[in-house]
């Protein structure tokens, strides 16, 4: 039978904060919080060995020792052979790369669950380390309720301490004094661990609620009480731990003294029955309200051999788990040296291709999409990618036999190899059907041939760097994520490090456990996609050099181009119906525009001539937008259009001094109402402004004639539709009042013509155009002026005062035009170029306004306003963008 042992609430309570909380007697491993997911378990997959990729890592580069016909120096070539390595390769590296996302994906799983299966072992720990807390807490409320108990027995034969013998009063006496010792160190502790939970709540400014629920278990306090309440609580608590230490003391003290004057036992309890010791224990024990018993000390030595058992299997679990996860590192390892050797082949086996057989085109294998969509979440399914690639991997054909030889001695002088064209043809799929080039001259067949060779290597190359690109695109959204994943492990570990994790004692012990698993599955998941970036950006090199070589291809492709029609106009003369070819070249021009250029007022300097006070810009800024449209082909020739539109405006300004040597004055331009011919001022200040704005709009339309050389003749047509506005303004101040003059002239003129040019094109190997071209041509010129003067004269006759002179004049000629330019362009894609040019234009004969600078030339020789001719330049430097399409 199990004595019951009674002890206060306030053990359990100051135990709880301080080395966990007391489980309940039947209470299991505590689960993880909820914040922690416990990653799913990697399903059943079969990866290829370690062995099977050695060995296609071992035939990999064997085949690239063989096809070194770099270090040859007669090679001889079995392009069919190499062609059907080459494929063989592409293959086995498609399936290498796919087989390597799955096993970074597994990697990334293993790690994951693995760190799970860790957490899940601290977490049971920690619940070990609770529970052992929990025994330790209740062996000490155990010692202390029985030695409670022991000195409360006493008050049994108080009642009749006076019938019993010395000898029976020495023995009891002894007893209660150990007991006494005993019980006051315990009663210490207790009351040490009360204040620690005081001084814990004063810190916080409140009761962390696992501390309060078990203090409520204990009865200490009421359901729902306040931080004040349990304060008060844990003072009365403390107080009655308090009572008791004295009580021991007061035995102690009591018990020591008799010893030390020699009294009896007797004597010791008289003395302690008149203090009353017996009944403050008796008070002190009817306090008590929970029952800590033996029956429930044993159930938690049970729970605690359940924890250490669980532990165990935990441990097991991890062991074998781990042990596949290495297996799928190692086929990892092994699989990234597999690729190295296939990649390392590859380029070996290209050299040699490109060297005897010319570009070749390849096609890649169908993968399965091994991913999946449900509700807008995405998941690859890396256990079904890896078992079928392992399948692919360990039965895909390698032909390592040699498929270049070193023929010494060399047949030709140097050992030098030309790439022969038509040895391969091109991989079926690449090229539709609408995208081959034929030709309708069957001795051409060879050039179309050739070109559907390039163009299949340019659309395998196209297709390799879009899926490169894919791989890049996907990198970058990786790194998104996996950064985001640091900074959320950072801040995790961070909380741990700091304290930050909740919970106090025992279950704070479990949450920081579940914290650690949690970050560590989270840099698991770090660890996979790091290994996950390696791969994407495995041909981030390959790229550019791909690049490189589709312009090459391009540039090939259009000498090619024009070679067949020239092959064709020769052999096969009868023309073909017209086709299209549309290519659109769009540019900007800046330049100068210079004309034939007027004046306005007059100066003259003592008895010399007269002439313009102020001239006009002469030379106008010019900016443009142009268009070309290049539509047919039609034999030899090509077609093209083109628009563009230009504006430009120009001003001067100025002013001659007054009080000087120079007179000025105004010349009409004819005679006024009252026959002058215009003002004289003298020596007076005299400011002028002189303008003029430009608008051009030009089509033309140009026939090219294909040569097959880099020379192509060519005729144009060409309307030039030209507007040009002449302003002019001048005044001066002259007793009081200002005089003035102003103009507004007006040309519009049209050109058509036609003419001859000759042009040079080049390409060359990286796709880069450059060229020029110079053109003569006639034009029939049709000029009008349309203008209108004001003059203004406050002092002249009441005729002249204040009047309007307007002119309107056409003309009609034949201009004589030379042009020059020259262009160079380079390609950004396969349709798209990018160019700058420069060039220049000369007219003979362009209208322009004629204004009088004299009043002899209206007075006595009868001139006016009116039209005039002279010479006209203009130059430009454009830059353009074209599109094929």
């Amino acid at each position: 039978m199990h004595r019951s042992i009674q002890t206060s609430a306030a053990c359990a309570a100051a135990a709880a904060l301080l080395i966990g909380p007391v489980l309940p007697a039947n209470a299991a491993a505590v689960s993880p919080p909820t914040r922690q997911t416990t990653p799913v378990a990697p399903p059943a997959s079969m990866p290829a060995s370690a062995a099977q990729l050695q060995d296609v890592a071992t035939r990999a580069r064997a085949l690239a020792a063989a096809s070194n016909c770099e270090g040859m120096e007669c090679p001889q070539f079995d392009c069919p052979r190499m062609a059907r390595q080459m494929q063989q390769l592409i293959d086995l590296e498609t399936y290498l790369e796919e087989h390597l996302k799955a096993l970074n994906a597994a990697s990334g799983a293993y790690g994951a669950h693995y760190a799970s299966l860790r957490g899940q072992s601290h977490v049971t720990q920690a619940n070990l380390t609770n529970v052992q807390g929990a025994i330790i807490l209740h062996r000490m409320l155990h010692d202390i309720g029985s030695a409670l108990l022991d000195l409360a027995s006493i008050t049994d034969f108080t009642q009749g301490w006076k019938d019993m013998d010395e000898n029976s009063l020495l023995a009891r006496a002894d007893s209660i004094y150990e007991t006494a010792k005993d019980t006051e160190s315990l009663l210490n502790t207790l009351r040490q661990n009360l204040t620690n939970i005081q001084t814990e709540i004063n810190t916080a400014g409140s009761i962390a609620p696992g501390t309060l629920d078990t203090l409520v278990a204990y009865g200490v306090v009421e359901p729902g009480a306040t931080t004040a309440q349990v304060r008060q609580g844990l003072n009365d608590m403390i107080s009655q731990v308090t009572d008791g230490i004295n009580v021991a003391k007061d035995i102690k003290e009591t018990y020591d003294e008799i010893k030390r004057t020699g009294g009896t036992a007797r004597d010791a309890m008289r003395q302690l029955n008149a203090k009353g010791s017996f009944r403050s224990i008796g008070q002190m024990i009817g306090r008590i309200v929970k029952t800590v018993s033996s029956q429930v000390l044993e159930e938690r030595r049970a729970n605690e051999s359940a924890q250490i058992e669980a532990l165990a299997a935990e441990a097991g679990v991890q062991s074998s788990f781990y042990l596949e996860w290495l297996e799928v590192e190692a086929s990892r390892t092994a699989n990234l040296d597999a690729l190295a050797a296939v990649r390392e082949a590859k380029a070996a086996v290209t050299a040699c291709l490109n060297r005897g057989c010319g570009a070749t085109s390849f096609t890649r294998p169908t993968i399965p999409n091994f991913t999946t969509t449900v509700a807008g979440q995405t998941t690859y399914n890396w256990g079904p990618a890896m078992t079928q690639m392992a399948g692919r991997i360990t039965t895909a054909p390698l032909d390592v036999g040699a498929g270049v030889v070193d023929g010494v001695p060399c047949q030709t002088p140097g050992g030098d190899v030309r790439p022969q064209t038509g040895l391969l043809a091109p991989a079926a799929g690449l090229l539709p059907a609408h995208t081959r080039q034929t030709t309708r001259c069957p001795a051409c067949q060879g050039l179309a041939d050739e070109i559907n060779r390039l163009q299949a290597r340019r659309a395998f190359l196209s297709n390799e760097r879009d899926r490169i690109m894919a791989d890049l695109d996907r990198a970058a959204e990786i790194g998104a994520e996996r950064n985001q994943l640091l900074r959320d492990a950072e801040r995790l570990n961070r909380r741990i490090v700091d304290g930050q994790i909740g919970g106090t004692g025992g279950e704070r012990r479990v949450n920081i456990a579940a914290a650690r698993a949690e970050l560590d599955a989270i840099l698991a998941r770090v660890t996979s996609m790091r290994l996950e970036l390696e791969r994407l950006r495995a041909r981030e090199a390959e790229f550019i050099a791909m690049g490189t070589e589709i312009t090459e291809l391009n540039g090939r492709l259009d000498q090619l181009g024009q070679q067949l029609i020239f092959c064709e106009n020769r052999e096969c003369p009868a023309p073909p119906p017209a086709q299209l070819r549309s290519e659109f070249i769009l540019n900007y021009g800046h330049g100068e525009l210079t004309v034939p250029d007027t004046g306005i007022g007059f100066q003259r300097t003592g008895s010399g001539g007269e002439r313009f006070a102020g001239m006009g810009p002469g030379r106008v800024p010019i900016r443009s937008l142009a268009i070309q449209f290049y539509p047919y082909q039609w034999n030899r020739w090509t077609l093209a259009t083109g628009l563009s539109y230009g504006t430009g405006d120009e001003q001067t300004s100025g002013q001659i001094p007054g009080g000087g040597t120079i007179d000025t004055g105004f010349v009409y331009g004819g005679l006024s109402p009252d026959g002058s011919s215009g003002l004289f001022i003298g020596n007076r200040t005299l400011d002028w402004r002189q303008g003029t704005d430009v608008r051009l709009i030009n089509l033309k339309a140009k026939a090219v004639y294909s040569t097959g050389t880099p020379f192509s003749p060519f005729l144009f047509v060409d309307f030039l539709d030209s507007q040009r506005t002449y302003t002019g303004w001048a005044s001066a101040e002259v007793f009081g009042s200002t005089l003035s003059q102003t103009r507004e002239q007006k040309i519009d003129e049209s050109m058509v013509g036609a003419g001859i040019g000759l042009q040079f094109d080049q390409i060359l190997g990286n796709g880069v155009r450059y060229g020029g071209w110079t053109s003569a041509g006639v034009f029939r010129r049709e000029t009008r002026l349309d203008a209108w003067e004001v003059n203004a004269c406050p002092l002249c006759s009441p005729m002249d005062r204040d009047f309007q002179l307007d002119f309107d004049e056409e003309d009609d000629g034949t201009s004589i035009t030379g042009a020059i330019g020259a262009y160079l362009a380079w390609p950004l894609s396969d349709t798209v170029k990018i160019g700058v040019g420069a060039d220049a234009v000369w007219v003979d004969e362009v209208g322009g306004v004629f204004n009088p600078n004299s009043g002899d030339q209206v007075f006595f020789d009868g001139l006016q306003t009116g039209l005039t001719t002279g010479k006209a330049d203009m130059w430009n430097i454009r830059i353009g963008l074209s599109a094929r399409f």
